[in-house]
């Protein structure tokens, strides 16, 4: 796996854990967990943050960026 580690865009290698998610953390202990299914034709979205409010932000920013396929 490569991943970009700062702004200037350089790529390092980095060893990773097999796995079929993606998680994002974020600022103030919280994170977003992308996943697929694993018995239907969609993706589910974890989100944690300090507060219940600030997990529903997230997730209205997130789902910003996901189309329905038609």
């Amino acid at each position: 796996s490569r991943v970009r580690t700062n702004a200037q865009g350089v790529l390092s290698d980095m060893k990773l854990p097999a796995t079929d998610a993606f998680k994002l953390i974020l600022e103030n202990d919280a994170w977003i967990c992308i996943r697929p299914s694993g018995t239907d034709p969609k993706i589910k979205i974890a989100v944690c943050a300090p507060s219940r409010k600030a997990a529903e932000d997230q997730l209205k920013l997130i789902k910003t960026g996901f189309q329905p396929v038609q």
